[in-house]
């Protein structure tokens, strides 16, 4: 989704980072003690992005963001791309799953990080690609994970359906 590796909020001074691998969401569930080293098959399936806010290298809470239509669009909008304003926070969890405060410079930043992408002035990537099949763990026929697989594919089954496709 981005296209840098940090994004500094210079109000608060506090990092946006995107967690982009396994390893990546393990430290940060490690760091914060919540659930998101769970999120992967999720996030490689391009159904969400997964970011940290970090005071240094030390996260602070995680956001969930996810893309979606808006009233009468379909899936992909009007026009049939995503926009920015289609972004949908789905959670930001702190320690422990706490929502951080509003006023807290967490929640500053992240405000202000999601305002400057809907405008447009953070470019990012919302072509956001199915990569599980290409993924050993997800594509081996006798591992676990073939079962988020199998979820996947009602999943994706499902959203051709509420398009009409």
């Amino acid at each position: 989704m981005l296209n840098t590796d940090t994004i500094t909020c210079c109000e608060t001074g506090l990092h946006i980072v995107e967690l982009r691998c396994a390893d990546d969401l393990d430290l940060e569930h490690r760091a914060l003690g919540h659930c998101i080293d769970t999120y992967d098959y999720h996030a490689f399936s391009g159904n969400c992005r997964l970011l940290s806010i970090r005071s240094g290298a030390t996260p602070l809470a995680s956001v969930e963001l996810a893309l979606r239509a808006h009233g009468h669009e379909h899936k992909t909008g009007q026009s049939g791309k995503w926009t920015p304003r289609h972004l949908h926070v789905v959670q930001i969890r702190g320690h422990h799953n706490e929502t951080p405060d509003t006023l807290s410079p967490v929640m500053k930043a992240f405000e202000r990080f999601i305002a400057e992408v809907r405008n447009g002035r953070i470019p990012v990537n919302l072509d956001w690609p199915n990569l599980v099949a290409k993924m050993d763990r997800y594509a081996d026929k006798t591992s676990i994970y073939n079962i988020r697989f199998a979820e996947e594919v009602i999943g994706w089954a499902e959203r051709l359906m509420d398009r009409g496709l």
